[in-house]
């Protein structure tokens, strides 16, 4: 498939399926990333302690607070108030915008009830 932008450039997109073999390396990559867990969870450890301040964590296109459970749970044990954003999954750019709109007043209720600044 071919697409032209402007009349001059060309972008072609390979339509191409995956290779096999990538699908094939999965299972050695996830054993790799689960054995360099326990070093990764010491390296963690690390990072700086918050200091209670509220973090609300905003999920990727097309997810929702599952998504970013295990982030929240870091960074609760880093000392800070993790809190999930409640709005369902993010579906499109403009669902954000509507979305940000209502998160507002929680964000504002929030930070009100701890006294303290709130992170995105």
């Amino acid at each position: 498939m071919s697409i032209t932008i402007d009349n001059d450039v060309t972008q072609t997109l390979s339509a191409d399926r995956p290779k096999k073999r990538w699908l094939y390396l999965e299972p050695s990559r996830t054993l790799g990333e689960l054995a360099a867990w326990p070093i990764s969870k010491q390296l963690l450890k690390l990072a700086p302690k918050g200091d209670g301040h509220p973090v609300i964590a905003l999920p990727g296109f097309m997810a929702g607070d599952s998504s970013t459970g295990i982030l929240r749970n870091f960074l609760s044990s880093r000392g800070y108030a993790a809190l999930p954003w409640e709005l369902g999954a993010t579906l499109a750019p403009m669902y954000w915008a509507k979305n940000l709109c209502t998160l507002r007043p929680t964000l504002k209720i929030r930070c009100e009830s701890t006294a303290k600044r709130s992170v995105l």
